[in-house]
C-alpha cells in the first residue's frame, strides 16, 4: 500500500514539476509575444513619424512654389499697370464721364 501512496505522490510531484515548465513556457511566450508587439508598435510609429515629415516637407515645398507662383503673378500685374501710360487713363476716365452725362 506504502508503494501505491509513494507512486501517487511521485506522480503529483512529476505533474506539478509539468506544470510549473508549462507555466514557465506559457510566461515566456507571454513575455516573447509583447516585446514582438512592441516593437511592431513603434516601427508602424516610426512609419507614421516618416510619413508625416515627408508629407510636412512636400506640403511646405508646394506652399512656397506657390506663394513664388503669387508673387510672380502680381509682379507681372503690377508691371502691366506700370506700362499704362497716364495719358491713356485720362482717355479712358473722359470717356467715362462723357458715357455718364449722356445718360
Amino acid at each position: 500500500m506504502k508503494s501505491l501512496v509513494e507512486n501517487i505522490l511521485s506522480l503529483e510531484e512529476e505533474a506539478n514539476g509539468v506544470l510549473e515548465n508549462v507555466r514557465a513556457q506559457a510566461e515566456a511566450i507571454e513575455e516573447d509575444t509583447a516585446a514582438k508587439i512592441q516593437a511592431i508598435q513603434e516601427e508602424v510609429a516610426a512609419d507614421v513619424a516618416q510619413r508625416v515629415a515627408a508629407f510636412r516637407e512636400h506640403a511646405a515645398k508646394k506652399h512656397e512654389q506657390d506663394i513664388a507662383d503669387a508673387a510672380r503673378e502680381s509682379q507681372q500685374a503690377l508691371e502691366a499697370v506700370a506700362q499704362v501710360s497716364g495719358d491713356l487713363i485720362q482717355t479712358q476716365a473722359q470717356h467715362i464721364v462723357q458715357a455718364f452725362c449722356e445718360l
